[in-house]
């Protein structure tokens, strides 16, 4: 810097000169900062929240594009004391190597000898084949549940799959809520025993499935590739 100031501005020439030497230099300096600090931008991912809202309509829609029965009419009854007469066991498999099951809804419809079912009594049972922790008899909860009705003496229930009430017991003291949206990525697959619990022969399971979302974590992206199907 001193040496280029060091000049004898005794001509025009010598002040266009210096003046450019100066403008030079500064610009250098200028240069060289914004090159080196420069503001390097966050690399974002855009990530939209896969959804299944808590209304029927919803369902509907996504049951038209992914949806697996796990049983369909099927006769199911316990025996007091000794269980259960007729109880499944129905074992899920998820595809899909970088995809994951997003959201979801487990619905079931069941009846009893050609009438709705008495739910203060009478429940399905659906849990992990090996583990009571995480289902049992599912009792839903008025405050959870999407669908509850009976419809041409039957009894049709919708529950969000992230949000499934249930009692492990037969009393009813101890609900519990259990997110089958995780359990079922967790493993590939995941096997369930289900049932009707209810003393009458003729009860029956007109229907349990599950219509549900996949995403790939990795992106945020909503994807289709997470199938799951029944297998043997």
């Amino acid at each position: 810097m001193k040496e280029l100031l060091n000049l004898k501005p005794n001509t025009w020439a010598d002040y266009i000169g210096a003046t450019f030497l100066i403008a030079v230099f500064f610009f250098g300096i200028v240069f060289v900062w914004n090159a080196t600090h420069k503001e390097v931008p966050t690399p974002t991912t855009a990530r939209p929240i896969v959804e299944c809202p808590k209304d029927f309509d919803s369902y509907e829609q996504t049951r038209k594009s992914l949806i697996v029965t796990l049983l369909e009419n099927k006769e199911s009854y316990g025996i007091p004391g000794d269980g259960f007469a007729k109880e499944y066991k129905v074992k899920l498999k998820r595809s899909g190597l970088n995809s994951e099951v997003a959201c979801g809804y487990l619905f079931y419809r069941v009846s009893v000898d050609g009438r709705a079912i008495q739910q203060t009594y009478e429940n399905l049972v659906m849990r992990p084949s090996d583990s009571r922790q995480f289902g049992g008899h599912i009792i839903p909860n008025k405050n959870v549940e999407i669908r509850n009705v009976d419809v041409n003496n039957k009894t049709e229930i919708l529950l969000p799959l992230a949000n499934i009430t249930y009692n492990p017991n037969k009393g009813r003291p101890d609900t519990r809520s259990a997110d089958w949206v995780a359990l079922l990525n967790v493993a590939d697959e995941m096997e369930f025993d289900i049932a009707l619990n209810t003393t009458a022969q003729a009860g029956m399971i007109d229907e349990v499935s599950i219509a549900y979302k996949c995403w790939n974590p990795e992106t945020g992206q909503e994807t289709q590739d997470c199938e799951l199907e029944v297998i043997k």
